[in-house]
């Protein structure tokens, strides 16, 4: 079992994780950095076009909240950088991430707008 008392003192773990190991990680750093990136974007989230706030909606075009390309557009990516979509439509990333990069190579943008909450997926 994984010793999460081992590493209450480190903000970054120093191996990869299982869910259930990064799920109870997350939780203990969140309680003892309230005020860390995890409280940050929970103020930002109208602004995700997906629940986890990997891409972001910048002057009504999604773009990428993270990575090589954080900044530009998922139209921007899949014209000139189809590759990294596919990498990450094979990664380990949430459904939501990967339904919105299956619909870019598919020529599917998001639009801005809300159904149901503040997300778009």
């Amino acid at each position: 079992m994984y010793d999460l008392t081992r590493r209450m003192g480190e903000r970054t773990p120093s191996r990869k994780m299982s869910g259930k190991e990064r799920s109870d990680y997350l939780a203990i750093n969140k309680q003892k950095y309230p005020d860390s990136v995890h409280e940050s974007h929970a103020k930002k989230e109208t602004n995700w076009v997906d629940p986890h706030g990997k891409f972001i909606w910048l002057d009504n075009e999604a773009v990428f909240g993270f990575g090589k390309h954080k900044g530009k557009s998922i139209k921007e990516i899949a014209r000139t950088d189809k590759g990294y979509l596919l990498w990450i439509a094979s990664a380990d990333f949430s459904g939501y991430v990967k339904d919105i990069v299956n619909r870019a190579i598919n020529g599917e943008f998001p639009n801005y707008q809300y159904r149901e909450g503040p997300f778009w997926v």
